[in-house]
């Protein structure tokens, strides 16, 4: 638990989204280093944005949502809905390192 600037202790329920950041490190399909988007979540009346949503780097999303022949038509759906949900965040995405969000993440996990 974090006490925030207004006094508040805040906490969030990160489990799922750190296991599974770290398991995209431990599979080698993230570095500690690399860049990630974030995508924060509003909370009424706290002025922490807790992470929501993370994507890769804009460059590794273009390329892993990008469809040819080969691909079913499942598959293309997938990459289109994917590519359109990214889209749709890009802007207000923030980028950090995949050590920074875990750092953060690991701070305020505790379970409300």
């Amino acid at each position: 638990m974090v006490k925030l600037k207004n006094g508040i202790n805040f906490s969030y329920n990160y489990d799922d989204l750190i296991g599974e950041l770290e398991a995209e490190v431990e599979e080698g399909l993230l570095q500690p280093n690399e860049i990630i988007q974030v995508k924060r979540k509003e909370l009424n009346g706290i002025e922490y944005r807790p992470i929501a949503d993370y994507f890769y780097n804009h460059e590794k999303m273009v390329s892993i949502t990008e469809t040819n022949e080969h691909d079913s038509d499942d598959e293309k759906s997938e990459m289109n809905r994917l590519r359109l949900n990214y889209l749709a965040n890009k802007d207000s995405l923030e980028s950090m390192t995949v050590s920074d969000a875990l750092e953060e993440m690991i701070e305020y996990n505790r379970i409300i």
